[in-house]
Protein backbone atom coordinates (compact mmCIF):
# COMPACT_ATOMS: atom_id res chain seq x y z
CA UNK A 1 0.00 0.00 0.00
CA UNK A 2 1.52 3.54 -0.93
CA UNK A 3 1.82 5.60 2.28
CA UNK A 4 -0.24 8.80 2.12
CA UNK A 5 2.16 12.03 1.12
CA UNK A 6 2.59 14.52 3.86
CA UNK A 7 2.21 17.80 3.06
CA UNK A 8 3.57 20.70 5.63
CA UNK A 9 2.52 24.24 5.11
CA UNK A 10 3.84 27.51 6.98
CA UNK A 11 2.30 31.06 6.49
CA UNK A 12 4.59 34.10 6.03
CA UNK A 13 4.21 37.86 6.66
CA UNK A 14 5.09 40.03 3.48
CA UNK A 15 8.22 41.38 4.82
CA UNK A 16 9.33 38.18 6.48
CA UNK A 17 12.25 36.57 4.70
CA UNK A 18 11.96 32.23 6.35
CA UNK A 19 14.24 30.22 7.78
CA UNK A 20 14.91 26.98 9.55
CA UNK A 21 16.61 26.70 13.25
CA UNK A 22 17.33 23.15 14.69
CA UNK A 23 15.52 22.64 17.55
CA UNK A 24 18.22 21.21 20.38
CA UNK A 25 17.48 18.16 21.89
CA UNK A 26 14.36 17.22 19.58
CA UNK A 27 14.61 14.02 16.65
CA UNK A 28 15.02 15.28 12.88
CA UNK A 29 15.15 13.18 9.82
CA UNK A 30 14.54 16.24 7.49
CA UNK A 31 16.30 19.30 6.52
CA UNK A 32 13.73 21.94 5.33
CA UNK A 33 14.91 23.67 2.51
CA UNK A 34 12.92 26.12 0.94
CA UNK A 35 13.13 26.65 -3.23
CA UNK A 36 14.47 29.59 -4.31
CA UNK A 37 12.44 29.70 -7.82
CA UNK A 38 9.81 31.59 -9.45
CA UNK A 39 8.26 28.19 -11.42
CA UNK A 40 7.97 24.68 -11.01
CA UNK A 41 10.81 23.90 -13.68
CA UNK A 42 13.08 25.62 -11.68
CA UNK A 43 12.05 24.40 -8.64
CA UNK A 44 12.50 20.38 -9.88
CA UNK A 45 16.15 21.32 -11.18
CA UNK A 46 17.08 22.66 -7.51
CA UNK A 47 15.17 19.90 -5.87
CA UNK A 48 16.96 17.21 -7.82
CA UNK A 49 20.41 18.69 -7.02
CA UNK A 50 19.84 18.88 -2.89
CA UNK A 51 21.86 16.60 -1.12
CA UNK A 52 21.78 14.81 2.52
CA UNK A 53 23.09 17.01 5.11
CA UNK A 54 24.60 16.10 8.60
CA UNK A 55 22.76 12.74 7.95
CA UNK A 56 19.33 14.76 7.45
CA UNK A 57 17.33 14.17 4.06
CA UNK A 58 16.76 17.32 2.47
CA UNK A 59 12.80 18.49 2.76
CA UNK A 60 12.23 20.58 -0.89
CA UNK A 61 9.86 23.13 0.19
CA UNK A 62 7.85 25.59 -2.36
CA UNK A 63 8.41 29.64 -1.54
CA UNK A 64 4.52 30.92 -2.97
CA UNK A 65 4.28 34.71 -2.91
CA UNK A 66 0.16 35.45 -2.92
CA UNK A 67 0.68 39.06 -1.93
CA UNK A 68 -1.10 42.39 -3.42
CA UNK A 69 1.98 43.14 -4.78
CA UNK A 70 2.13 39.89 -6.80
CA UNK A 71 -1.37 40.89 -8.42
CA UNK A 72 -0.09 44.14 -9.44
CA UNK A 73 3.09 43.94 -10.19
CA UNK A 74 4.83 40.44 -11.02
CA UNK A 75 8.38 41.85 -12.04
CA UNK A 76 8.47 44.50 -9.15
CA UNK A 77 12.10 43.68 -7.82
CA UNK A 78 12.45 42.19 -4.77
CA UNK A 79 15.54 41.71 -2.55
CA UNK A 80 13.83 38.37 -1.53
CA UNK A 81 14.95 34.54 -3.19
CA UNK A 82 12.70 33.97 -6.09
CA UNK A 83 9.44 33.10 -5.55
CA UNK A 84 6.15 31.50 -6.99
CA UNK A 85 4.11 34.24 -7.66
CA UNK A 86 0.25 33.14 -7.47
CA UNK A 87 -2.14 35.15 -6.57
CA UNK A 88 -5.15 32.99 -6.29
CA UNK A 89 -7.80 31.29 -4.62
CA UNK A 90 -7.24 28.41 -2.01
CA UNK A 91 -8.42 25.84 -4.01
CA UNK A 92 -5.60 26.84 -7.03
CA UNK A 93 -3.06 27.42 -4.52
CA UNK A 94 -3.47 23.69 -2.98
CA UNK A 95 -3.84 22.22 -6.83
CA UNK A 96 -0.57 23.84 -7.42
CA UNK A 97 1.04 22.35 -4.38
CA UNK A 98 -0.60 18.77 -4.60
CA UNK A 99 1.06 18.86 -8.54
CA UNK A 100 4.52 19.57 -7.16
CA UNK A 101 4.32 17.22 -3.99
CA UNK A 102 2.44 14.26 -7.02
CA UNK A 103 5.32 14.79 -9.02
CA UNK A 104 8.26 14.73 -6.42
CA UNK A 105 9.50 18.86 -6.66
CA UNK A 106 8.58 19.57 -3.35
CA UNK A 107 7.01 18.06 0.23
CA UNK A 108 5.59 21.55 1.41
CA UNK A 109 5.05 25.33 0.86
CA UNK A 110 5.90 28.49 2.42
CA UNK A 111 2.42 30.91 1.46
CA UNK A 112 3.65 34.35 1.65
CA UNK A 113 0.80 37.05 2.26
CA UNK A 114 0.17 40.25 3.60
CA UNK A 115 -3.39 39.42 5.20
CA UNK A 116 -4.03 40.10 9.02
CA UNK A 117 -2.79 36.60 11.09
CA UNK A 118 -6.54 36.10 11.26
CA UNK A 119 -7.19 36.32 7.01
CA UNK A 120 -3.62 34.67 7.02
CA UNK A 121 -5.15 31.29 8.68
CA UNK A 122 -8.05 30.98 7.22
CA UNK A 123 -5.93 30.98 3.73
CA UNK A 124 -3.98 28.14 5.17
CA UNK A 125 -6.69 25.97 7.02
CA UNK A 126 -8.70 26.53 3.72
CA UNK A 127 -5.35 25.19 1.67
CA UNK A 128 -5.05 22.41 4.20
CA UNK A 129 -8.96 21.17 3.65
CA UNK A 130 -8.49 21.17 -0.10
CA UNK A 131 -5.20 18.95 0.10
CA UNK A 132 -6.87 16.66 2.56
CA UNK A 133 -9.92 16.08 -0.03
CA UNK A 134 -7.28 15.56 -2.89
CA UNK A 135 -6.04 12.63 -0.40
CA UNK A 136 -3.14 14.03 1.15
CA UNK A 137 -2.15 14.34 5.17
CA UNK A 138 -1.46 18.21 5.92
CA UNK A 139 0.91 19.42 8.88
CA UNK A 140 2.07 22.64 9.88
CA UNK A 141 5.25 22.01 11.20
CA UNK A 142 8.68 19.86 10.87
CA UNK A 143 9.66 17.66 13.87
CA UNK A 144 13.01 19.29 15.09
CA UNK A 145 12.83 22.33 13.27
CA UNK A 146 11.43 25.94 14.00
CA UNK A 147 10.18 28.39 11.11
CA UNK A 148 11.82 31.76 12.00
CA UNK A 149 12.09 35.60 10.60
CA UNK A 150 15.81 36.13 9.70
CA UNK A 151 15.02 39.67 8.27
CA UNK A 152 13.99 40.03 12.46
CA UNK A 153 17.24 38.34 13.78
CA UNK A 154 19.28 40.90 12.06
CA UNK A 155 17.12 44.34 13.00
CA UNK A 156 17.70 42.97 16.36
Amino acid sequence: MTPVPVVTLWPLDEGSEPAFRRIDGLPAAVHPWPLDADNLRDAAVLAGRLDDADGLTPMPILRIDTTRHARLDPAIHSPRPSEIVFPASARLLAGLIADAVRVGVAVGALIRTNEDPATRGQLLHEVGDHLRRAGFVVAFAVEGWQLYDEALLRVS
